[in-house]
């Protein structure tokens, strides 16, 4: 836009009343689609804007901001975001207004009200318009700020430029988390040399991890038995690996990438898989002498395959047929179920019932929990909700400690040797998983107005910066930084109307999973089996001829799409908007 549109504080206000001049209230939201649109077409329109600063105060409400403002002019009935008169007179909302009708809206209101009434006694009564924002809400983005740029310069400062990666005592691993991180940063900033270190460590990643003879990632470079106790190809570091090969393709639409996850997948399918228990190892072990295949089965390994396996379905041809992969993740999904227990699910699950050292960690339990959500996501089932909620439950009974605000690492069990415990830690990393997936469940299955979940997470950021603080010596891992993202940032929700056994639903299905970012939450509703869902979450809101898609930000919903490519491209106009409101860092 060729003029800066003014902000909503007490000069504003008073500009306005010895000018004489109307406020109009412009709510908008930088992940909005429509509101980008309106931007580009109407606000950027020379008449327009010769007639809007001539006669008008406009004034740029960031709905995320002010919530207060929004919910006072523009009220809750509107599910896009409008454009309001000084006394609440609406003259449009931002996804059906052309440049012809706004200059007719701006002129018969300009006629209507020559002389300007006060409406703002008591916002002129405060000392300042800023306590409409929280200060609470400002320190937490500062405080992201600065923990993003810790963690970032850290991960620059140890990143090999020559042969691509880190290294953790002079062993090259696999940095799956680094990579999601410098992924995120890159797809907010498009900083180009952020993407150059993201293609050269996979790169290089591939040449000296990936095994390829016997297919599948090592979990170090160094090959000296002396040095390295245990060599191996684990089933986390190979989900891992494919997972970030996957949002990379997801970033830069690079074929490559799908070849390496085609291989590692297949890998995991043919190495790993126990048909016999119906389970996948915990991985190999690579020995100088003989390989020994590690017969263990941890939950958490299996539970991010699956839910790998169901990310990657209709993008990713497998060399196992799919009738034979939905018996995998359905003899998985017996197995999980079956091995519930009142305190979540035991870290092995090769282990007896009866085996007093059983452990039962939080990182397992956040895993089913997450997979349960993903479950839902991709097949709008709604007893993968239900679980997901009664499982929360449980985990918050067990693990969750109120005097510290955390999750603490595992649960005890009074009647063994293995507990009680004496001390409780507080893992960050597993902290960071349930952080992610209490973000999820408050805009699944919460009111907007009410979300203790979200409530929940915010306390446990709050904790670790209260008991850790932000040193640059010892930044905070990538997957809490992440974390923390999300919970300031807009969750994007990608909802479908439509059965999932529709060829469209499913084809739409597969164009929102080509798009990479972590703040995105995709909903199927069925129209046969979920109208009463659908009438509560999207109420005044007519879907028509079904099976269809659109884009969700807090109350903002985009122009339904009907076709997969009309989503695809609406998804990218989405993402070019981020970007075009971030600094490079």
């Amino acid at each position: 836009m060729a003029s800066t549109l003014f902000h909503p504080t007490k000069e504003t206000w008073m500009r306005s009343f010895r000018e004489n001049k109307p406020i109009v209230f412009l709510f908008q939201d930088k992940l909005c689609p429509a509101c980008y649109s309106f931007e580009q077409t109407v606000l950027s329109d020379s008449e327009v804007q010769e007639l809007l600063y001539s006669h008008f105060i406009p004034l740029n409400i960031d709905i995320n901001r002010f919530p207060d403002l929004y919910e006072r002019f523009a009220g809750d009935e509107f599910l896009v975001h409008t454009i309001q008169a000084v006394n609440g007179n609406l003259l449009g909302s931002c996804n059906n207004l052309s440049v012809h009708y706004f200059i007719k809206n701006l002129q018969q209101y300009k006629q209507l009200y020559p002389q300007l009434q006060d409406p703002f006694q008591d916002i002129l009564s405060l000392h300042d318009f800023s306590p409409l924002i929280q200060e609470e809400a400002k320190r937490f983005h500062e405080k992201i700020d600065l923990i993003s740029e810790i963690t970032l310069s850290t991960l620059l400062n140890t990143y090999d430029s020559m042969y691509g990666g880190w290294a953790v005592q002079k062993h090259k691993i696999y940095p799956s988390s680094a990579l999601d991180f410098l992924l995120l940063f890159h797809q907010r900033s498009q900083d180009e040399e952020l993407l150059k270190i993201i293609i050269q460590t996979l790169r290089a990643t591939h040449r000296g991890l990936f095994d390829k003879q016997d297919g599948g990632f090592f979990e170090s470079t160094n090959r000296d038995w002396k040095t390295v106790l245990s060599f191996k190809k684990s089933l986390d570091n190979n989900v891992s690996a494919a997972r970030t090969l996957f949002h990379s393709y997801q970033i830069t639409n690079d074929h490559y990438y799908l070849d390496k996850i085609r291989e590692t997948l297949s890998f995991c399918l043919k190495d790993l898989w126990n048909q016999k228990m119906g389970l996948f190892n915990y991985g190999l072990m690579a020995h100088p002498l003989y390989d020994l295949k590690n017969e263990l089965y941890l939950v958490r390994g299996n539970c991010e395959i699956i839910s790998l396996l169901y990310e990657v379905e209709g993008i990713i041809d497998l060399p196992v047929p799919k009738k034979e992969i939905d018996k995998i993740k359905s003899r998985v999904l017996k197995k999980l179920r079956k091995s519930e227990t009142p305190f979540g699910l035991p870290h092995s699950l090769s282990g007896s019932k009866r085996d007093p050292y059983r452990q039962f960690l939080l990182q397992d339990q956040a895993a089913y929990l997450n997979l349960f959500i993903q479950l839902y996501s991709f097949t709008g089932r709604v007893v993968y909700r239900e679980r997901a909620t009664r499982f929360l439950k449980l985990i918050i009974e067990h693990y969750f400690d109120q005097k510290n605000n955390l999750f603490k690492d595992r649960a005890s069990i009074p009647e063994t040797d293995f507990g009680p415990l004496t001390k409780n830690l507080f893992p960050i990393r597993d902290n960071a998983l349930m952080i992610n997936n209490l973000v999820t469940l408050s805009h699944l299955v919460e009111n907007p107005s009410q979300r203790p979940y979200r409530e929940l997470a915010t306390n446990c950021v709050t904790s670790y910066y209260s008991n850790f603080g932000i040193s640059r010596d010892a930044p905070f891992p990538p997957e809490f930084v992440i974390a923390n993202q999300r919970l300031i940032e807009s969750a994007i929700e990608l909802v479908i109307i439509g059965s999932i056994n529709d060829r469209k639903t499913k084809a739409i299905l597969v164009e929102m999973k080509k798009i990479y970012d972590p703040f995105r939450i995709i909903e199927i509703y069925d129209p046969g089996k979920d109208k009463n869902l659908i009438e509560k979450k999207f109420q005044n809101y007519t879907f028509q001829n079904p099976p269809l898609a659109f884009i969700k930000i807090d109350s903002t919903i985009s122009p339904p799409a009907y076709y997969p490519k009309e989503i695809s491209r609406m998804l990218q106009r989405l993402l070019d908007a981020i970007k075009s409101d971030v600094q490079p860092i």
